[in-house]
């Protein structure tokens, strides 16, 4: 495995908890607060999920670009000798 696979799978991996995980009552708001916490008028809960999200995103973009690579006999190489 390369080092990029590693970086990239050790950024899934915190995405996973960070976003939607135990990551999420770091970013939760206080009960007691009379205004609910926002950023740019986002609530924070929604920001804080949808930038993991992002983050998540963006390491399986660069593994799609960089890392994987189309397979010999695939399904894509059997639609090509179908046309």
């Amino acid at each position: 495995m390369s080092n990029l696979a590693k970086i990239l799978s050790a950024i899934i991996l915190l995405g996973t908890l960070m976003g939607a995980g135990p990551g999420l009552s770091l970013a939760s708001p206080a009960p007691d607060a009379s205004q609910p916490a926002t950023v740019f008028g986002i609530p924070v809960l929604y920001a804080w999920v949808a930038f993991w999200f992002l983050v998540q995103a963006a390491a399986i973009f660069v593994a799609s670009e960089k890392l994987w690579k189309p397979q010999d006999g695939g399904a894509t190489d059997k639609l090509e000798k179908e046309v």
